[in-house]
C-alpha cells in the first residue's frame, strides 16, 4: 500500500476499482475492490493532485482521469474484457489547458457512465493559478482523446477549489475556496450565467448531490449542508458538527446512498457519517492508525454502497479502508 499519507480517493461508478493519490510525490495506486488486489499502473512521471473515473460502455473501458501539479491531464484506460490491464492513454501536456502550468485542483465529470457511440464524456478542470484562475471543459472519447469545448479565466478573487456539472443542464458550478463566491458557467461556452457573491465564506471542500440542488461544504471546522436553486441562491439547511480541528487541513466530504447520508473526514482517526434527514451524526468509521483522515470516497449501486477512507499523515505509511453495505 501507500508509503505516505493519502490525499485523494475515487471509486469507479460500480465500485469495481478504487484509486488513491499520495500527498507527497503524487503517486497513484489502484485496487480491484472485488479481489482487494493492487492493479499495476503505468510508469509515468506524473505528480498527481486529483482523480476521477469514467466508464465507457460498448468499448468496456474504465477510464481514470488524473490531474497533475504542473497542469497536465492524463487518462489511464483499463479494458474490462481483456483483463484488467493498462490499455491506452491520452494526455493534455503542460500549459495546453488555458496556457497555465499551475496545479489542477479539481476535476468534475458529466456522468460517470457514458455510451461513446452516442455521447462523449465531458470533463471539467480548474487551475490553482493565484493570479489567473481558470476553468476548462473538454470532451473525451477513446478515438479522439481530448477535444476542447472552452477555457475561461475567472476573476482573481476566485480560488476554484471545486468544479461540478449540473446534471440536467451540463452547466458548470464553480465553488471558490474563500471569499463567498459561487458561479454558474454555461456548459457550451463558459459564459457566466449567474454569480452568487453571498455563498459560504469558506468552502474548503465541497460535494454536490446527484440532483445538483444541494451541496455540503467544509468551512474549516464543521460541515454545512446547503440547498441551491437554479439561480445559485443558497440557503443553509444545517451544520453537521465536528470535533474542534487539531490541524487546518481541509477534510473531504461526500454524499452516499443518493443524498441520504454524508461522510466527512476528521483529524481524529475516524470519518463521521451524518443522516441528512435527521441532520445528526449516526456513526463513525474508525481508522486504527489514528491521526488525520482527510480523504473519503463513496459509491452507490442498486445493490451495494461503498465508503473508503485513508490516513493522510505525511511521511507515514497509510492504510486504505473500505466499508460495504448491502
Amino acid at each position: 500500500g501507500p508509503k505516505d499519507g493519502v490525499c485523494r480517493l475515487a471509486f469507479s461508478h460500480d465500485g469495481h476499482f478504487l484509486a488513491a493519490i499520495t500527498g507527497q510525490g503524487g503517486k497513484v495506486f489502484i485496487w480491484d475492490v472485488t479481489s482487494f488486489l493492487p492493479i499495476p499502473v503505468p510508469d509515468d512521471d506524473l505528480h498527481c493532485t486529483v482523480c476521477t473515473w469514467i466508464y465507457l460502455t460498448k468499448v468496456h473501458l474504465y477510464t481514470l482521469v488524473l490531474g497533475s501539479d504542473d497542469g497536465r491531464i492524463v487518462t489511464w484506460n483499463f479494458n474490462a474484457r481483456a483483463g484488467v490491464r493498462f490499455y491506452d492513454s491520452h494526455k493534455l501536456p503542460m500549459g495546453s489547458v488555458g496556457g497555465s502550468e499551475a496545479a489542477i485542483i479539481s476535476l468534475g465529470v458529466y456522468s460517470d457512465v457514458v455510451n461513446p457511440s452516442r455521447n462523449r464524456a465531458r470533463v471539467a478542470f480548474s487551475h490553482g493559478n493565484p493570479t489567473e484562475p481558470q476553468v476548462s471543459v473538454y470532451a473525451l472519447s477513446p478515438e479522439d482523446g481530448f477535444v476542447k469545448i472552452f477555457s475561461v479565466k475567472l476573476p482573481a478573487k476566485y480560488i476554484p477549489r471545486t468544479v461540478a456539472f449540473e446534471n440536467k443542464t451540463r452547466h458548470v458550478l464553480v465553488f471558490s475556496r474563500t471569499g463567498g463566491h459561487l458561479a454558474l458557467l454555461d456548459g457550451k461556452t463558459g459564459a457566466l450565467i449567474k454569480e452568487n457573491k453571498e455563498a459560504p465564506l469558506v468552502m474548503a471542500s465541497v460535494a454536490v448531490n446527484e440532483s445538483s440542488d444541494a451541496f455540503v461544504s467544509m468551512n474549516g471546522q464543521d460541515f454545512e449542508l446547503y440547498r441551491r436553486d437554479s439561480l445559485c441562491h443558497t440557503s443553509l439547511l444545517c451544520t453537521l458538527p465536528c470535533d474542534p480541528p487539531l490541524v487546518r487541513y481541509p477534510k473531504q466530504v461526500a454524499f452516499v446512498e443518493g443524498s441520504k447520508l454524508v461522510v466527512g473526514g476528521t483529524d481524529r482517526g475516524k470519518a463521521n457519517v451524518y443522516d441528512t434527514a435527521s441532520k445528526q451524526l449516526v456513526g463513525t468509521l474508525d481508522y486504527p492508525l489514528g491521526g488525520l483522515v482527510q480523504p473519503v470516497a463513496t459509491c452507490s449501486t442498486e445493490e451495494l454502497s461503498y465508503i473508503a477512507i485513508a490516513g493522510s499523515t505525511l511521511q507515514q505509511p497509510s492504510s486504505v479502508l473500505i466499508w460495504v453495505k448491502r
